[in-house]
């Protein structure tokens, strides 16, 4: 059956582009949320700082 060797193959060839896809998608989306993670901290602590200083000269006065 060499017809059925050759589906199998191709079967393969489909599941591991699935599971490629997939991971990829698995792996985007983690770095993602880290990134937004990150950024979010990041934009946090410089309007905290903002802030921060805005009051303490705004008491300063």
């Amino acid at each position: 059956m060499p017809g059925f060797g050759c589906s199998l193959e191709e079967l393969g060839v489909v599941v591991g582009v699935v599971l490629d896809s997939v991971v990829l998608v698995d792996v985007e989306s983690v770095v993602d949320s880290v990134v937004l993670v990150e950024v979010e901290s990041v934009v946090d602590s410089v309007v905290l700082v903002d802030v921060e200083s805005v009051v303490e000269s705004v008491v300063s006065v």
